[in-house]
Parts: structure tokens; C-alpha cells; sequence
């Protein structure tokens, strides 16, 4: 079972391994559906694992061994924005996982980044089995290089500057993963348990990291639901100071405590995670979109607010996971979610994917191992039924789906997008051209979803005509996901026909 379960968690540089053999297999080309093509942007990357658009000219990549590297105009800078190979641990899951930008970015030249620190500082690294702590810090591109190359003095370091003060990570995975700014300008970040994925961990197994962890913090992936400790949650800090917030929902009054600085709970290994777009405002960052990558079953995806415990351990997807509810932590076990000392609401995915049984899934008819959370589609240059969806992939199967949801965040449908795709690690969307943009973990690249097809052509037939207009015609009136609503307001009407129109020919 060993085995099963390490393919089965997120682990790159097993599926990496696991693809050599595959070699000429993964060169097939990515399929996407009709109107749609791929096309590569840039070069070629070891291990990239996140990326973040400056410009719609400038683009930052993270390596999962610890460097930053810039695009210009689809070249790659000579220069890395910066190198932290000393001071990252990449083994196994671990590595520079994440970066964000600052949303004054073209003012402040901020840069964030999440990571695992390697133990011993310098060549070679420890092994993944070795104690660490995830660590976000904040660099400052200079001046003079329009925030391309970082200032070394200019290092802030927002969580983890000592053991004591970081994100334990007591195995090679479920370490530290996302950044993404909300929209109320606070920083979230995602953190694993930091358990070990082998077998059930219920505390006391990796006594060599009591160093990395307080007293009530050896339970494993009971972490999870301990508000005091930072693994298995989604955090919400200030990106000045690190601390947490007043509006975070278990403020204790003091920001500098780990307490005050959760904002979700119950997660095992919540790698990418995403904001909705037109969700929260001052106070609030919206409503999350989790990815939170399964142990023995299921792989889950769907919507958090502030304060919801998404269940793990003690649930995974829409069930229990075997061993976990029967296990006796020494705090912080099954029995003590919605008591006083973990109050948060049992929050329930929209979308289940089974591992090895797609009509088990839900919905079902989807198979899936390392869930990716991706981005939502903002803009008119996709055509519905793609327009708005949320974009998101499988590691280990290499696909790319789209989910819609409706207003209340319940689920439309999942609708089958792409495969072959090569490992999709991170997702983005190109502020300039609209494309969805993802990386490939397998290959090293960068892959632009394009539409090729004029989104004032409703029959998809390569040309504008009136055949178009009568189309449109025809769907006057309330209609959700469409092709005839160009617009993508939900009625048909005539928005739709000016759009028609101003692209005849």
C-alpha cells in the first residue's frame, strides 16, 4: 500500500520519475476542444511549479529546487529574479512551491514566496524525510531592474524565521503550497499537515520532529484540526507584518499567535487553492476555491469561507477515510469538531474524484490522483460553454476540466476540457490577452490556451455571417452557458447581436 499511496498523494518527483518511463508518451500533443489551440510560451524549465504575470510581457517562474526566473517578451532573463538553492530543501513534495506578486507590484516591485527550508543550509540537500518548516518570505525587486532582480537586503521574513516559528513539516509532502493575494489585500497561504502519507499518522511517529513542533502538536495529520498549530490549513496574514487579523475568525486577540492567523481548517494537503472572482471586500477575502489532495480515496475540489473545517482527517470528499475516525489523538481528535475548542462549520466539497473508480466520483465518470486547483476564466474571449468556468487539472492523469457553479457557489457541471496535458501544476490567466495559461510539471513548459475562434461566431463555423445573427435570434430570451449568450450575462438579448455584428466578416 506504501507505494499506491505515494502515487497517489501529489509527489512531483515520484510522478516525474514515473513519466522517464513513459518518454515519447508524454510528447503527444495536448487536446483541447474545437475553437481552442495550445501554444508553448517561452523556454523550457526544470521543475517549474508556480508562475505569477507582472505584465502581460513579464513573467515570474518558480523551480521547485529554489530559483526565480523572469520572462521578457517570451526570453528568458539572463539573470534569475533569485537563487535560494541553499537555502530550500526540494526533496520529494518539498521546494519553492509558490510566488506572488503584491498588487502594487509596479510600484512597490514586492514579491512573495512559500517553501520548504532544508534543514542543513547548503549542497547537497537533506532528505524528505528529514524535520523541516515551510517558510514564506518577501523580497524587493530593485529599482533599476524594474523589480526583475530581487535586493538580498531587502528579505522579510513574514512566517518561519525560526524552527519554532514555522510550519512543521514532519515528511517528504504536505508542506507549505499556495499564495494568492485577495482582494482586501491580505496574503493567504496554504500549509499541509505535515504527516506523514504512508500510512495512518495519529501522532508519535516522527519523534525527530518534537524540535519543529509544541507540545500538543504531535498528533499527525491531526494537525489538521488543531486551531493552534499552522499545518492543514489555509492561513490569512498581513504581507507586511505576518501576523494575523482582527476579522480572521479565531482572533485571539493577539495577532502574533498561530490561532489568529487560520482561516480555514481540516485540510490534508491543500497545494492550490483559488479566489473567486467578484467575492469579498474589506475584511473579507472572498469565498476559496480548495484543492485539497487525497490520501487512500478521493481527491476533493470546492468552495470555504471563513472559519469552515473541510474535515480532515476524519472525512475525505463525502466520507470517512478508514483508520482516521477511530484513531485517539492526544487533542484535537474527530470528536472535537463543532466543540467549543474547534468550532468551525463542516464544510462539504462540490466535486469528489475518485482514485481509482471513476463511478465512484462526484459527479461521477472522473478519475483522478493530484487535484489542482486552478483560476477562474474572467473576460469574453473564451466562448461558453468555457467562459467563467473554473479551470482546473490532475497531475497524475493529466487532464484539464472546467467546473461552473452558480451564484451560490453550487455546482452546474464539470465538463471535460483537456488531455495529455503533461502534469498541469499551476494555472494563471494572462491579464492582457485572456488566455489560461498553465504549467507542465513533465515538460517544463508554459501552455497557453488560445481561442481561434471569433466569439461572434455562435455555430463555430469559421466565419461571422447571418447564419450567426439567426442563432442568436433563436435564444432571445433567459439563457444560462449558451452559445448564443456572447456576453455572458445569462440572457440572450441584444448585447449579443451587436457582438454578431461588430464581427461580420
Amino acid at each position: 500500500m506504501k507505494d499506491a499511496r505515494v502515487i497517489r498523494c501529489f509527489c512531483m518527483v515520484a510522478a516525474i520519475a514515473l513519466m522517464a518511463f513513459a518518454g515519447a508518451a508524454r510528447t503527444l500533443a495536448v487536446t483541447v476542444p474545437h475553437g481552442f489551440e495550445i501554444v508553448t510560451y517561452g523556454p523550457t524549465f526544470t521543475s517549474p511549479t508556480s508562475m505569477a504575470f507582472a505584465s502581460g510581457t513579464r513573467l515570474f517562474v518558480t523551480e521547485q529546487s529554489g530559483v526565480v526566473r523572469v520572462v521578457e517578451n517570451g526570453s528568458l532573463r539572463p539573470q534569475p529574479f533569485i537563487d535560494l538553492t541553499e537555502e530550500v530543501n526540494g526533496q520529494g513534495d518539498r521546494g519553492l512551491l509558490c510566488l506572488a506578486l503584491d498588487p502594487n507590484f509596479a510600484i512597490n516591485r514586492h514579491v512573495y514566496l512559500c517553501y520548504t527550508v532544508d534543514p542543513i543550509a547548503g549542497s547537497p540537500d537533506e532528505a524528505g524525510s528529514a524535520p523541516a518548516i515551510g517558510r514564506i518570505t518577501r523580497y524587493t525587486g530593485t529599482a533599476a531592474s524594474g523589480g526583475l532582480v530581487a535586493d538580498p537586503a531587502s528579505r522579510l521574513v513574514l512566517l518561519g524565521a525560526t524552527a519554532e516559528s514555522g510550519i512543521p513539516v514532519c515528511s517528504s509532502s504536505h508542506t507549505v503550497g499556495m499564495l494568492r493575494f485577495a482582494a482586501d489585500g491580505s496574503l493567504l497561504a496554504s500549509a499541509g499537515d505535515g504527516a506523514l502519507f504512508s500510512g495512518a499518522d495519529g501522532g508519535g511517529d516522527t519523534p525527530e520532529c518534537l524540535p519543529y513542533l509544541d507540545a500538543d502538536e504531535d498528533i499527525g495529520a491531526f494537525r489538521a484540526q488543531n486551531l493552534d498549530s499552522l499545518c492543514g490549513k489555509i492561513l490569512r496574514i498581513n504581507p507586511v507584518t505576518g501576523n494575523g487579523y482582527a476579522t480572521n475568525p479565531y482572533y485571539t486577540g493577539d495577532a502574533t499567535e498561530n490561532r489568529s492567523k487560520v482561516f480555514l481548517s481540516g485540510l490534508r494537503n491543500p497545494f492550490r487553492f483559488t479566489i473567486r472572482p467578484g467575492t469579498g471586500g474589506s475584511g473579507n477575502p472572498g469565498v476559496i476555491y480548495v484543492g485539497d489532495v487525497g490520501w487512500n480515496w478521493n481527491e476533493e475540489i470546492g468552495p470555504a469561507t471563513a472559519g469552515n473545517n473541510m474535515g480532515w482527517p476524519c472525512y475525505e470528499a463525502f466520507g470517512s477515510p478508514a483508520v482516521y475516525p477511530f484513531l485517539d489523538p492526544d487533542n484535537s481528535g474527530c470528536d472535537t469538531i463543532g466543540s467549543p475548542e474547534n468550532p468551525g462549520a463542516l464544510t462539504e466539497p462540490l466535486v469528489g474524484i475518485h482514485h481509482s473508480d471513476p463511478d465512484e466520483s462526484i459527479p461521477p465518470g472522473i478519475l483522478g490522483q493530484a487535484i489542482v486547483c486552478g483560476v477562474f476564466h474572467q473576460g469574453q474571449n473564451f466562448r461558453t460553454p468555457y467562459r467563467g468556468g473554473l479551470f482546473f487539472g490532475d497531475v497524475i492523469q493529466s487532464w484539464i476540466k472546467v467546473m461552473h457553479v452558480d451564484d451560490n457557489d453550487q455546482l452546474i457541471d464539470v465538463l471535460d476540457f483537456a488531455t495529455n496535458a503533461n502534469g498541469p501544476v499551476f494555472f494563471a490567466q494572462d491579464p492582457a490577452t485572456g488566455d489560461i495559461c498553465f504549467l507542465s510539471i513533465f515538460d517544463g513548459r508554459i501552455n497557453r490556451i488560445r481561442s481561434v475562434v471569433d466569439p461572434g461566431d455562435v455555430d463555430g463555423n469559421g466565419v461571422v455571417n447571418h447564419n450567426d445573427m439567426l442563432e442568436v435570434l433563436s435564444n432571445i430570451g433567459p439563457c444560462r452557458g449558451c452559445d448564443a449568450d456572447l456576453d455572458g450575462n445569462d440572457i440572450v438579448d441584444d448585447l449579443d447581436l451587436a457582438e454578431v455584428v461588430d464581427n461580420w466578416g
